[in-house]
């Protein structure tokens, strides 16, 4: 029911796009959610390791792709919250190439914005404490942030009324 739910926004969402090569459809959401193999939660949590420590070194966007189309639905908050923690203590780079991989698995429809918003939050609710050791948190998490594209409503969500992030975020 949920592919369902997520295609048929795919679908609305394409319909403007339609004119491009890279529109997805309800019928191709569905065809790959079709193909994509069941697995269990601790397959899933190797694969997601796995692929976010060779994201970050290999750094290329049509193999992060595959990551999410590879993966259940249903843990794909999973593989938003990893690479967020990784790059919250990394550097810039890092947050902004994961603010690309956002922007293009949201564009994409790859991602849902429920499953994003799920997948950042745990992070945005330790920023204080991580921010005593690296005080560029917030910078580098509302980088990541934008790149999933989300409405102000889940943005503040997330958020939790720290002002500092979402002054960031306006």
């Amino acid at each position: 029911k949920r592919v369902e739910v997520i295609c048929n926004l795919a679908q609305r969402a394409s319909s403007a796009a339609r004119r491009t090569s890279g529109s997805v459809t309800a019928r191709s959401c569905r065809d790959r959610a079709a193909q994509v193999p069941s697995m269990s939660k601790e397959q899933a949590s190797r694969k997601i390791d796995q692929d976010v420590k060779e994201f970050f070194a290999i750094r290329n966007m049509d193999e992060a792709e595959e990551y999410f189309t590879a993966l259940p639905a249903e843990y794909r908050t999973q593989l938003t919250e990893k690479p967020v923690m990784q790059a919250i203590e990394s550097k810039q780079a890092d947050a902004q190439l994961i603010r690309d991989l956002f922007e293009r698995a949201s564009t994409k429809n790859l991602c849902s914005p429920e499953a994003f918003e799920e997948g950042l939050m745990p992070t945005a609710e330790i920023l204080d404490d991580i921010a005593i050791d690296a005080p560029k948190v917030f910078d580098l998490m509302a980088i990541m942030m934008k790149g999933a594209e989300l409405d102000e409503e889940r943005q503040s969500r997330i958020a939790n009324n720290n002002d500092k992030l979402l002054q960031l975020l306006a």
